[in-house]
């Protein structure tokens, strides 16, 4: 499902963890035909596809940090997650993935608003 470039993939990975913001937008990027396809299986009345969008792309950042490069890519390991994360979303209503401020004690906000 995901078209990325392994080693670009590899580097943005790294680059995320190691607390680079951009990277992580990259990683969206190179992932948004696998959370399309996840997003849009879960598409209802009560569920619009922009919502369930935004709650896979804040999902997929939100399990890199557990990631496991010499397990699997990134999109094997994501796509079982992503779609618990949506199928949860539409069938509630509300929010599941929970926003933090990254485990900073200074509290500045670690992603761009």
């Amino acid at each position: 499902m995901s078209a990325a470039d392994p080693i670009l993939e590899s580097e943005a990975i790294a680059d995320f963890k190691a607390g680079d913001i951009l990277a992580g937008g990259r990683l969206v990027r190179m992932h948004a035909g696998l959370i399309h396809s996840v997003a849009r299986r879960h598409v209802t009345p009560r569920c619009e596809l922009d919502d369930l969008l935004q709650i896979c792309r804040m999902a997929l950042l939100a399990i890199v940090p557990e990631y496991d490069p010499g397990r699997a890519r990134l999109s094997t390991f994501a796509f079982k997650r992503l779609h618990r994360m949506a199928n949860r979303y539409a069938r509630s209503g509300r929010y599941v993935v929970k926003v933090t401020d990254g485990g900073r004690r200074d509290g500045a906000n670690p992603l761009p608003v």
